[in-house]
């Protein structure tokens, strides 16, 4: 009885054996299980290995013919190349055993990175060449348009005043810029042209007649205009006086410019000489004040000449006693640039005396000419001294501003980042070529530019970012009080475009 206790077992000691007979079942297939997977893992690493010297081989074999495909960037201040090797072109050559069973998808990706740096090179198993990161990259190029700035200026109607501007590429993230500027004298010169005011007064008393001195006086003064007339923005007034003063006008006009030339020519012509005549001054400076404004022109490019051979005012007083009443002629004298004062052949010593001892020291000129015939070789010189005193006053500096975008940031050649605003200075008083031509050189690098700010062709897988390589642009003339007079700007700028294209570095 007690043997058969023994062959039996209680539902309670069957349950315990069954739940050690599980506990040891699944320690015997979890060990079984790891012992699996490291033998996977352990395959999987002497493939990479063995594929990473496949590799090895592969590019010390084919690396040096001119199809290779490799990128270099510099890294740390030194030439980085990289290059990639895919598992299939391994494959294919015969490098990498093939006996391996490889999935469609482990050949269309599975390659190895090849990073080399002096000399060196070392290698990555790569899971996914397709990736941007991986076996491709972006190419930067950088490509400038309208580089040529042509601006129209004065009244030429010819684009005379230029730019050249030339970007060079580092290569290190940054651009060397050198900007060419010409600009031709005469039109820099003479671009702002403040009005040249020449008014003139001539005596048509009746001694004017004698010795032919007013055929004289009206040929210098016809040459005086002509000539007066070749200055850009010029006016010429004409008043005759002998009793009272008359002046030329046409249509309204008594400041003319030289689309009235005949017909002032033809008014000077015309003058009528009166014999017996006394010459009223004081009326032709009254005139020449509250008519034509004399002394609201500026005191610079006006111009007063006075031809006369002296008789005495109608009213018994005398040239120089009129040109002080009211303090009149002194008066012109302060408010323009030159007065001058020109005495020929005397009937009286009137003229002549202000001429020789009386002429002031503030801004005037008095001649006395005892021969009529020299009057024209007078007034040609006196021509010529305006024409030389307006041309070398109008514009004596110019100065170039230039506002960068704000993509660029550009440095001097110390290396230091200075303003976006720059000037560069014409050197106006070369007088040595009718070319001014001003170079300056800077660094600068183009600002980061956001991934958003690139037009893409994904198809094409080029990229592209379109900029201007300047904000503004303007030449600023000045004059020789150094006040600025005008501003020339293009009607276009030059801009710059960086490309970027997908290359592939795969072998």
């Amino acid at each position: 009885m007690n043997r058969k206790k023994l062959m039996g077992f209680t539902l309670i000691e069957l349950l315990a054996v069954i739940a050690i007979l599980g506990v040891i079942l699944s320690i015997s297939l979890y060990a079984f299980s790891f012992s699996t997977d490291n033998v996977n893992e352990e395959v999987d690493e002497i493939n990479k290995n063995a594929l990473l010297s496949a590799a090895n081989i592969y590019f010390n074999e084919f690396s040096h013919n001119g199809n290779w495909n490799s990128y270099t960037i510099k890294e740390d201040g030194v030439d980085t190349t990289y290059s990639c090797v895919s598992l299939y072109n391994l494959i294919n050559s015969g490098i990498y055993d093939t006996s391996n069973t490889y999935t469609k998808e482990m050949l269309d990706n599975v390659a190895v990175k090849i990073k080399t740096v002096n000399g060196v090179s070392t290698y990555e198993y790569i899971d996914n060449y397709n990736t941007d990161s991986d076996c491709t990259y972006w190419v930067v190029g950088d490509e400038i348009g309208n580089i040529d700035m042509d601006i129209t200026t004065g009244e030429t109607g010819t684009n005379e005043v230029a730019v050249l501007p030339t970007i060079d590429n580092n290569g290190d993230g940054t651009y060397t810029l050198k900007l060419r500027f010409t600009a031709d004298k005469k039109v820099i010169q003479e671009t702002y042209t403040f009005p040249v005011y020449v008014l003139i007064l001539l005596d048509k008393s009746g001694s004017m007649r004698s010795n032919d001195r007013n055929r004289d006086a009206i040929k210098a003064i016809s040459n005086m205009v002509n000539d007066i007339y070749t200055i850009d923005n010029s006016y010429i007034g004409f008043i005759d006086f002998g009793y009272s003063a008359n002046y030329f006008s046409s249509s309204g006009n008594i400041w003319v410019n030289n689309s009235y030339q005949n017909q002032l020519l033809s008014y000077i012509n015309d003058v009528p000489y009166v014999n017996g005549c006394d010459n009223n001054y004081y009326d032709a400076y009254t005139t020449a004040i509250n008519n034509y404004g004399i002394l609201d022109k500026g005191n610079q490019f006006t111009y007063v000449v006075l031809l006369s051979d002296a008789g005495n005012n109608n009213d018994g007083s005398t040239c120089i006693s009129s040109a002080q009443k009211d303090n009149v002629a002194s008066r012109i004298r302060s408010s323009v640039e030159k007065f001058i004062a020109v005495a020929y052949s005397p009937a009286t010593t009137c003229l002549s005396t202000l001429a020789s001892s009386n002429c002031p020291d503030n801004g005037g000129s008095c001649y006395y000419l005892s021969n009529s015939s020299q009057i024209a070789s007078l007034f040609d010189n006196i021509s010529n001294s305006i024409i030389e005193n307006v041309m070398s006053q109008r514009v004596n500096q110019s100065k170039v501003k230039i506002d960068f975008t704000n993509k660029i940031t550009l440095y001097d050649s110390n290396g230091n980042v200075i303003s976006n605003d720059l000037n560069i200075d014409f050197n106006l008083n070369d007088t040595t070529s009718d070319i001014y031509v001003k170079e300056v050189e800077y660094t600068f690098k183009v600002n980061e530019v956001s991934d958003e700010e690139f037009t893409c062709n994904y198809e094409d897988k080029v990229c592209t970012y379109n900029n201007t390589l300047f904000e503004g642009f303007e030449i600023e003339l000045y004059d020789s009080e150094n006040n600025l007079i005008e501003t020339l700007a293009p009607s276009e700028l030059p801009g710059f475009t960086i490309t970027k294209t997908l290359k592939s570095y795969m072998n």
